[in-house]
Parts: C-alpha cells; structure tokens; sequence
C-alpha cells in the first residue's frame, strides 16, 4: 500500500551538487563570459503528497566542454510552501553549483524541499551570471511550459510548478460492501465505503470507481492492455454520503450505485480506491506505482482473507443475471419469486410447473405460467 506520512517542518534543504568540480586547470570567472547556458529543470513539473521530499535537478547545457568551470544556480519557490514569503528574485530561496564534470558541455546540481502546504508550488531556477545574488539576472517573463520555437527559448531561465495533496491519514483502510453481489440486469445495487484510520472514521476522502473490463463495462477496459486509451475512471468522486456530495461524511462512509448500464448478463469485478489526488486529474492508472490513481487495481485480491491486501484499494465482484420473466406485472423476477408490492401485499410468480402459490393477508399479485398452479390465500 502507499499511504500518506506524517508532515514534517516546512524546510527548504540544499542537497549537493550532483557533479562535483573537478577541474584541475583554474577557472576563475570564466564561466560568467560563457554565453548561451540553457538551462532545464527536471522533472518537469509533477505531483508530491505533503510531508515528502521533492527532488529537482537542475541541467545546463552549453558549457564549455572539458573546462569544468562551476556555475551558480539560484531557486526560487513561491506560495504556498515559499520559506521566506517573498517573491523577490534578488534573494533567493537556494542556490546550487553544476559544473562539466563528464567534459559534455552538460553539467547537473540538484535540491530538494518538503511541502507542508497543499496548493501548486512556482518554482523557478536560473544561471546566476554575475555571481551576485542581489542581481536578477533571470527571464522574469519565462513561462511555465515554454512552446517550441518561442523568441528567445531556449535559456539560462526555467519555471516549472508542483502540486502538493494532502492524503488521507497513515494506516487508513477502504473497505466497501457487499464482497460479491448477484442481482437481475434490471436493478441497480448500491455499495457501501469505508475509510477508517487508527484515529477513527475519514471525513472528506473521495473514492472512484472502475469496472475492470467485465460485463456492463462501458469503456470494456481494465487499463491494462498495451497501448490503452483508458486513463480515466469509470466512476470519479461518484461516492456521496449525506454529509458530503463527492465524498465520505463524518462517519467515514459513502455509497455508491451501479446499474447494468449494458443489459448485459455477466461477472465483473470492480475496482473502488480512494483518490487523494482529486484536485490534480481524474486519472486511472493500474500500471501505476502510485495507490491513489487505481495503481493496485491489479493487485487487490478479492478475497483478503488470502493476504496482500492493499489498504487504500479493495476489489468486489458482481454478477449480472437476465431474469425469467420480462414482462407484465412479475418483470423482472425469476419463477417463484415473491416481492413487496408496495401496498402491503406481494407479487407473487408462479412458474411453467404446477405449484400451490401461498398469498399474505394483504392485496396480492399472482402470475400464473400455464402450470396448473393452485392458488392458496391466507
């Protein structure tokens, strides 16, 4: 399972150049007069919960090979896990030193910072050209994805951002009923969400939903085959409770409706897991590493009684089935079935057999099937 961790102080931390300078010629200012850095952050842009570390590198390539001069790289990250609150790029959050040291024109240094705070963090990083902090020599205008061929791209200025979530509490676990269900492909069956941590009942934690490519899948998917379109869930944030629409209420539950939505007779298994990341994208990813996009829909074992339970995944299997008579007062019921009629008498099916069909004391409903059936009222 991959669950959320407790939250450490905010804190930026400069983590070591990936490359050290090995350069056994001086340098000295020679990297300020070297023009044409370009500078990338990597990755790109992302997704980390709150409490983890976030790990960027920084690459700038047009160097002069083989010199290993040192070059400054300055950071900045605004709201909501900015260090210093100010956007000011004459001080910087952090720095960090890249030089040649493979002697490729291509040199790396790497930081890394916790995120308290959920929220899109801006995070831009630039050359230092003069070797003077109080200077912004930077691309103040440098958009955060850069189209290709813009005027004045590539450069020695790079602006990606990161969204961090808040999960749900460590330990917390999903449990939805019932396990197995079978019911006629005219009914809808409601299911009923849990998530509870060592503290007590969740409030607010969404849950999707994703039929794995059986009967009454509308997109006929589990996301696993090669080269699949599938990457959202069949149902997002469609879990509601009273106490909250898209989500779990007070009592750490929600339900959930499912309609054979196809007419189609058949098993399927559906996969429910609690999306933490709402707020970024409705994603389905079961080949994923990450629990909260359905990245354990492939491992969540029906039976957990079996072991490798993933905690914030569970798996139920529902079986559709036509029923025997499909129309006239008893559609919808198998022979010899009997239900409320809704007055305080029943609907009561006979079947192509002979049968003594017992009624209630109330106002009842018989469907005879040529069966040389004997009615018997109470």
């Amino acid at each position: 399972m991959r669950s959320s961790r407790s939250m450490p102080a905010r804190a930026l931390i400069l983590i070591t150049a990936v490359v050290a300078a090995t350069a056994a010629v001086p340098v000295g200012a020679l990297a300020q007069t070297v023009p044409g850095y370009e500078l990338t952050l990597l990755p790109a842009g992302g997704l980390r919960e709150t409490g983890t570390e976030l790990e960027l590198i920084a690459r700038v390539d047009g160097m002069t090979a083989g010199v290993n001069a040192e070059i400054d790289v300055e950071w900045r990250a605004s709201s909501p896990n900015d260090p210093d609150a100010s956007t000011s790029y004459d001080s910087p959050d952090e720095s960090c030193t890249a030089s040649d040291g493979n002697a490729d024109g291509t040199g790396t240094c790497k930081i890394s910072y916790v995120g308290t705070t959920k929220g899109n963090d801006k995070i831009i990083a630039w050359v230092d050209d003069d070797n003077d902090n109080s200077t912004p020599d930077l691309d103040v205008a440098e958009p955060q994805r850069t189209p290709k061929g813009t005027v004045g791209e590539p450069d020695d200025t790079d602006r990606i951002g990161n969204w961090w979530f808040e999960g749900v509490e460590e330990g917390a676990k999903l449990e939805c009923d019932p396990e197995t269900h079978t019911g006629f492909t005219s009914e809808a069956r409601t299911y009923t969400c849990s998530v509870t941590g060592p503290s007590g009942p969740i409030a607010g934690a969404r849950v999707d939903l994703e039929n794995l490519g059986g009967a009454n899948d509308s997109d006929d998917s589990d996301g696993l085959e090669e080269g699949t379109t599938n990457t959202t869930p069949d149902f997002d944030d469609a879990c509601s409770s009273p106490g909250n629409p898209d989500g779990t209420d007070d009592s750490g539950r929600c339900t959930i409706t499912i309609a054979a939505s196809e007419r189609e007779a058949g098993t399927a298994e559906l996969c429910f897991w609690v999306d933490e990341d709402y707020n970024w994208a409705n994603d389905f990813e079961p080949l994923g590493v990450e629990e909260r996009d359905g990245g354990r829909c492939d491992e969540e074992p029906q039976d957990e009684s079996l072991g490798g339970d993933q905690l914030l995944t569970d798996v139920v299997v529902k079986t559709w089935d036509i029923p025997d008579i499909k129309t006239g007062a008893c559609a919808g019921m198998n022979y010899t079935n009997r239900r409320s009629s809704g007055n305080g008498g029943q609907i009561i099916s006979g079947s192509p057999s002979a049968e003594v069909l017992v009624g209630t004391s109330g106002p009842d409903v018989f469907c005879a099937f040529g069966g040389d059936d004997r009615i018997k009222g109470l």
